[in-house]
């Protein structure tokens, strides 16, 4: 069974990489403690990766038009505001989850949970755009502002978790 190939859950699944690499980052830095990272943790981290992956299944959607469905079989079942709708869904679950941690671990980086919605509102933004570089993270670099900003609200919030 191609999960790939089914609509919605293609990101759903795609988006299960994330929690994995931060398992197994979590596991590579560990000092002497095997404990896993925390459950909410690793759920904020799948959630912000499902709404990465819809948002860049958006942005294909609206760049691709009619041809959408010849790229990805998937876009058949697709349309902008359900795509609209779950992806809004996984940035609520996604800031829930770090909400709850920051409450549950460290208080202090609730005042962070603000910036971390900038960043997600400027990547929704960008799904938006003609050239959209949600749909190719890589050209990301063409973007300083916006990667300052993330590198910025990432550091703070190691700084105040310190």
């Amino acid at each position: 069974v191609r999960l790939k190939d089914w609509p919605y859950l293609d990101a759903l699944v795609e988006s299960l990489t994330n929690p994995i690499r931060l398992v197994i980052g979590w596991y590579a830095v560990s000092s002497v403690t095997l404990a896993p990272p925390p459950l909410l943790l690793v759920g904020a981290m799948w959630a912000f990766g499902a709404f990465l992956m819809t948002g860049k299944r958006l942005a294909e959607l609206r760049l691709l038009g009619a041809a959408a469905a010849r790229y990805r079989p998937t876009f058949r079942a697709y349309s902008v505001s359900g795509l609209l709708a779950v992806q809004l869904a996984y940035a609520v679950l996604g800031l829930s989850a770090l909400g709850a941690l920051f409450a549950i671990e460290r208080p202090k980086l609730l005042r962070g949970l603000p910036l971390v919605a900038l960043v997600l509102a400027w990547t929704f933004a960008m799904t938006f755009e003609r050239d959209s570089p949600v749909i190719d993270p890589e050209r990301l670099y063409r973007r300083p502002v916006f990667l300052l900003l993330a590198l910025g609200v990432f550091a703070a919030l190691v700084a105040w978790a310190v």
